[in-house]
């Protein structure tokens, strides 16, 4: 007797209608493959136009798989979409009958007979099969498209995928309703070792489309390594909506993770480094003309060499380096600290002998190598005085660079290059260095080579003592910066820092020495003594980090412009409460626009809950305008150091304010940005670069948080052009000079980076601190530019920065080299 509420068949042939009283046949025909996916033909054998039809799959251990019907014109039936998997799945068909019953019927799909089927269809021009071949790819009603962006290498055993949903609808009612993301292996486990995240949700009616409504989810999930295959998998609560999945082989993902590698690879770890430097270096044509050069200044330049038992091959390369400079006006003075080596002092006498240009002096003793350098420094003669380690090398034009950069600016004091390291004989590890940066300074010597001061004004300063043993070099560029008219940095690679068993490259790329730490330690905290800036300078693995005492703890006022986002203006400020240790604080909830009764009465609660927070309102006609915002909430606030701080944030390090705060207080800085980091562990800030004729950027975008690559940059306090307005501390007085944000030029996007820039064009430091950290839910309170409206308004701006700020898209970034390519946020070379 037959089951009137379920009939059913174990083969996949027919299914038993009971409405009609008759057997509906089914059949399971022409199979194929394509974008690892399976494509079932499945063939009636009457009408199904009444009988709804849904499809199923599991693993034979009962793991639920996602799949899609679809209707392709050109066929009858219908074609089943199933994922391909390395184990058997069984498919179920099921018709929902008028009468409330239902019938089912199943069929395995072994893989292997799958990829034979497919194979077959293929070789033989099945005309169904190129039919059905990928037609979900025409699909657009209802039907998600599943792609992943990139791969991010966590460690050892993990990745980070970012991937993007679509998905299109008659209204936004249809696209509408929360998603979950599911990754699979191909044995159909879950190989998802965290939760997926949101990285943004945006629906807008495309113009080409009227009518039609996209959702676009962009999504993180970590998985785990080496899976031989995977299927993402979109799921929707909206019944109008199907699974979406797309699978992906495991070389396809290494091919991602590969390319963002690629992309994301520092100068100072690219293999065709040594190619690209040889084929930029000054050749002999080149040099030939530069010795004709005449110059309206033409200093002598004096090279200190302090020698203590230089390998005699390192000493005649060094010394060669600096005869064959194409300016020839130089003299080398020799600091011979080892006269028992007779070898070493032989050598130098035979230099000294072949050119007039090169005087030794022989110590009875080694004094230490910063009083082996004062030494030479009393002895020298030159206008200029050059500190070069007794083993490195120089290029032949350094010299010239140097006088073609002094004859552009005359009043420069301090003059340094860009360089690299070489090893044996080979050039790797290129050091492309920000102009003259006096944060980055306070946290590692950046400057290093080829350190050369006006004679004078090392006279002015004095010389270091041997307290700096191993940072010298550094005391004496703080010393002389702080007092120079201007610093010339020659952005060309004109110094080479040669590594082998004993050198102090060797060491660094290692670690540093204990006693060259003590000493920088010394050197950095002598610059804020003599500055009067109250800190105290402790080591970090980036290097020094300062930590600012106050005298008096100001009130910072906190400015949030919100329009409803209850939840996640409420996450905000309750991280800003509950995981803050400044305490001098008022946060200003600057409303605009809100609609939600919930969102005012959760104003009432936040005013009775916290005697330091308002909430103030503007009118802006319902358009939003974030420099209006924030230009009436600092009016509003009774601070004289301000944060314009964004609803989508989260504190993660408690002192964040000291952190920003410590910096702001000195008169020289206009604003403070710190370190913003995305849920999944990836950054979204670490400052932000001008790239030439691109604009700007956020340095480091999406590389993990704690990356250390080029040269630990990302973790270093330093001077930029710009920091982000999500997160910026600025003081009243900076902004009132520069007459706060341009509300009518920048309204929503580049208000920031305007307002950075007009600080740095009245002389003012913009400073990025890694150490104060906050997670950004990025776009989670604002859609994207998916309007037409949207993306006119954000070409106007954009236009309107390069428009108003021209020299960055002509000649770059000042902090970042142009020998980067257009990626700079990455340092990519």
């Amino acid at each position: 007797m037959v089951n009137e509420s379920v009939q059913k068949i174990s083969s996949a042939f027919m299914l038993f209608d009971l409405s009609k009283g008759n057997l509906m046949k089914i059949a399971f025909q022409e199979i194929t493959r394509g974008h690892e996916k399976i494509f079932i033909h499945l063939k009636f054998d009457e009408s199904i136009d009444d009988v709804k039809i849904v499809a199923s799959s599991v693993t034979t251990q009962g793991l639920e798989l996602p799949t899609k019907l679809i209707e392709v014109p050109e066929i009858d039936g219908r074609v089943l979409v199933l994922p391909v998997l390395s184990v058997n799945q069984r498919a179920k068909i099921t018709a929902l009958l008028a009468d409330g019953s239902k019938v089912e019927c199943s069929k395995e799909i072994a893989p292997f007979i799958a990829k034979l089927h497919s194979q077959v269809n293929t070789a033989r021009k099945n005309y169904i099969t190129e039919k059905i071949r990928n037609c979900d790819a025409n699909q657009i009603w209802g039907f998600p498209d599943v792609k992943v962006i990139r791969v991010i290498q966590k460690d050892e055993s993990s990745d980070i995928v970012h991937g993007e949903v679509t998905v299109r609808g008659s209204s936004l009612q249809s696209i509408s309703g929360d998603v979950d993301i599911q990754v699979l292996s191909r044995d159909g486990f879950s190989v998802a070792s965290k939760p997926w995240l949101s990285m943004g949700d945006s629906s807008y009616e495309p113009e080409d489309l009227p009518g039609s409504f996209i959702r676009t989810i962009i999504f993180s999930v970590c998985i785990k390594r080496d899976i031989k295959g995977l299927i993402f998998i979109a799921c929707f609560n909206n019944d109008q909506i199907a699974n979406g999945f797309e699978g992906y082989q495991g070389r396809t993902i290494r091919e991602f993770r590969d390319a963002w590698k690629r992309r994301t690879l520092s100068a100072d770890a690219d293999p065709f480094y040594e190619d690209w430097f040889l084929s930029q270096r000054a050749d002999p044509k080149q040099l030939e003309l530069q010795r004709q050069r005449r110059f309206a200044i033409e200093p002598i330049f004096s090279f200190i060499i302090p020698a203590f038992h230089t390998p005699l091959a390192y000493f005649k390369e060094m010394a060669d380096s600096v005869l064959s400079q194409s300016y020839g006006r130089l003299e080398l003075i020799v600091v011979n600290a080892s006269p028992e080596d007779t070898k070493l002092a032989a050598l130098i006498d035979n230099y000294a002998h072949r050119d007039n240009r090169i005087r030794e002096i022989r110590l009875d003793h080694n004094l230490g190598i910063t009083e082996n350098t004062n030494v030479g420094i009393r002895a020298a003669k030159g206008d200029f005085v050059c500190f070069l380690d007794h083993d490195d090398v120089i290029e032949q034009d350094l010299l010239f660079n140097y006088v073609r950069g002094l004859n552009q600016y005359p009043t420069t004091d301090l003059f340094y290059c860009d360089e690299d390291k070489l090893h044996g004989d080979h050039y790797e590890s290129v050091f492309f260095k920000p102009d003259w940066n006096i944060d980055l300074l306070c946290s590692c010597n950046y400057v290093c080579h080829l350190l050369t001061v006006r004679r004078s004004v090392l006279d002015e300063v004095g010389l270091s003592s041997a307290k700096f043993d191993g940072s010298q070099d550094h005391d004496l560029t703080f010393k002389v910066g702080e007092v120079a008219r201007n610093v010339y940095h020659a952005r060309r690679v004109l110094y080479h820092w040669r590594v082998h068993e004993g050198s102090t490259a060797a060491a660094i790329a290692e670690d540093a020495k204990p006693y060259a730490v003590t000493a920088g330690i010394l050197a950095v905290q002598s610059h804020l003594n003599r500055c009067h800036i109250d800190g105290t300078v402790t080591d970090v693995p980036s290097g020094y980090k300062i930590e600012y005492h106050f005298a008096e703890c100001p009130l910072v006022s906190i400015v949030i412009p919100n329009n409803d986002s209850v939840n996640i203006l409420g996450r905000c400020i309750n991280s800003i409460i509950k995981n803050s240790t400044y305490q001098n604080i008022e946060i200003l909830v600057v409303e605009n626009n809100s609609k939600q009764n919930e969102t005012f009465k959760y104003y009432e609660q936040l005013q009775a809950q916290y005697h330091n927070v308002r909430v103030v309102s503007i009118e802006t006609n319902g358009v939003f305008n974030f420099s209006k915002v924030v230009n009436f909430g600092f009016k509003e606030a009774k601070g004289d150091y301000l944060f314009m701080l964004n609803n989508d944030v989260e504190v993660i390090s408690p002192d964040w304010i000291e952190q920003m705060l410590g910096p702001c207080l000195r008169k020289e800085v206009g604003a403070v940005g710190s370190k913003l980091i995305y849920p999944d562990g990836t950054l979204q800030h670490a400052g932000v670069c001008l790239q030439k004729e691109f604009g700007p950027d956020h340095l480091g975008k999406f590389l993990l948080a704690h990356d250390r690559r080029y040269y630990d940059m990302l973790n270093r306090t330093q001077d930029l052009s710009a920091v982000t307005g999500a997160c910026l501390l600025t003081k009243r007085q900076a902004f009132n000079l520069v007459g706060g944000l341009d509300e009518q030029n920048f309204a929503v996007d580049f208000n920031d980076v305007d307002y950075c820039l007009k600080l740095r064009s009245r002389g003012l430091l913009v400073v990025y601190t890694p150490f104060a950290k906050l997670t950004h839910f990025e776009s989670a309170s604002r859609g994207m530019h998916d309007s037409k409206e949207k993306r006119i308004r954000f070409r106007c701006e954009r236009g309107s920065l390069e428009k108003k700020w021209p020299k960055y898209y002509e000649y770059g970034d000042p902090y970042m080299s142009p020998s980067f390519n257009n990626d700079c946020k990455y340092r990519g070379f």
